[in-house]
């Protein structure tokens, strides 16, 4: 894989990181001081338990596919407070969650007490992602990322470190942001309506789309399978938000990669949205 891991980082480079975005000790300090409300807002929020469902209907296609195969193994890479971590271990799977800010971690840690037998079957890490899959030799079934590469300034080495941590036949899902949507075009001018919300995307790290990632992953020998979309502001009229429910409007994109089972070459798919939404 060696060969086609250095063409996949030579030929998708990164591109538009801001200079704060590439401060690490401002970076490190946004995520600090939003543990503790992140957490709190993850449970009750329309769009994050959106999110936490997406993730679970991809374990739970991974639960069937390697049904019998013995225990399944989640590398849930930037954990934050630990809520996808935990749903997926309610559906059986020994998860490890990797989070590098520290306020995070204890976040986890304290919220994962209330998942009863479950809690037994996760382990948090405080670690950079990268140093962490770099030094690990554990394989997963199932590898998740829930709104993170966006923040790095390399994610492309992080995609390829997973694909040497996939079992054949394993998952590897993850959610970036949607820069196809309307609504992202629109948002820094939104952004300076409201001061005082937090401006996200300043921290983002790259600009890399779908297609970079859907390149990228097919040299380092895994299976683009599809994308989807998902995250729509909640509106007051429900019928203008089935209109909107598609990919020129929500915020948010779910990639599915697997790597191929043993012997079986990655394929190439047909297109980077289809389908459009991620149902």
């Amino acid at each position: 894989m060696s060969a086609g891991s250095d063409l996949a980082i030579a030929r998708y480079r990164l591109r538009s990181a801001s200079a704060v975005a590439r401060d690490p000790i401002a970076r490190m300090a946004f995520f600090d001081a939003w543990a503790e409300p992140f957490a709190r807002t993850y449970a009750s929020h329309p769009a994050l338990r959106e999110r936490v469902a997406l993730f679970a209907r991809e374990a739970r296609a991974v639960v069937d596919a390697f049904e019998g195969s013995g225990p399944l193994r989640c590398l849930d890479l930037g954990c934050g407070p630990g809520m996808i971590a935990g749903e997926l271990a309610e559906l059986g799977f020994e998860v490890v969650g990797v989070e590098r800010s520290a306020t995070m971690i204890r976040a986890a840690r304290s919220l994962i007490t209330r998942r009863g037998a479950a809690r037994e079957r996760i382990r948090f890490v405080h670690a950079d992602l990268t140093d962490f899959l770099a030094s690990s030799r554990e394989t997963f079934s199932l590898v998740v990322s829930s709104s993170v590469l966006e923040y790095l300034d390399d994610p492309i080495e992080v995609v390829r470190l997973v694909a040497a941590r996939l079992r054949p036949g394993g998952t590897f899902a993850f959610s970036i942001p949607n820069r196809d949507s309307i609504l992202r075009v629109v948002e820094p001018w939104i952004e300076r309506m409201r001061p005082a919300q937090p401006r996200c995307r300043s921290f983002w790290g790259n600009a890399l789309r779908t297609a970079d990632y859907a390149a990228a992953a097919l040299d380092l020998g895994l299976q683009f399978e599809r994308v989807g979309t998902f995250g729509l502001p909640r509106l007051s009229i429900p019928a203008l938000e089935r209109v909107l429910r598609n990919r020129w409007f929500q915020t948010m994109s779910l990639l599915i990669f697997r790597r191929p089972p043993e012997g079986a070459p990655a394929r190439r798919t047909s297109g980077g949205h289809a389908p459009s939404t991620a149902r």
